[in-house]
C-alpha cells in the first residue's frame, strides 16, 4: 500500500472563541475541515496574533470522524488520524 497526498476538500466553518486574559491583538478560533481522500473530518484550536503577525495552531489537531483501517500502511499512531493509505 502507499499513502495517498491528502488535500483540504471543504473548510466547514470557525468559531471565535473569547480572548479573555490575553490582548486584544489575539484572537483563538475552532475550525473544522475536511480532507480528501477518505472524508477526514478535523477539530483545530487557532491562535491569531496580530502583533506577531502569526496564525498557529495551539494544541493538538483532533480527528473527530472514525479513520478505521485507512492509515493501515502507517506504523507511527501519531501519524495515523492524518493518512490514508490507497
Amino acid at each position: 500500500m502507499a499513502n495517498a497526498r491528502t488535500k483540504l476538500h471543504e473548510f466547514l466553518g470557525n468559531l471565535n472563541l473569547a480572548t479573555s486574559g490575553h490582548s486584544p491583538a489575539a484572537e483563538e478560533y475552532v475550525v473544522v475541515f475536511r480532507t480528501n481522500p477518505g472524508e477526514a473530518l478535523f477539530e483545530a484550536n487557532i491562535r491569531k496574533s496580530d502583533a506577531e503577525r502569526t496564525i498557529k495552531v495551539s494544541g493538538e489537531i483532533s480527528r473527530i470522524n472514525a479513520y478505521g483501517d485507512q492509515s493501515s500502511c502507517i506504523q507511527y499512531f501519531d501519524h495515523k488520524k492524518f493518512c490514508f493509505c490507497s
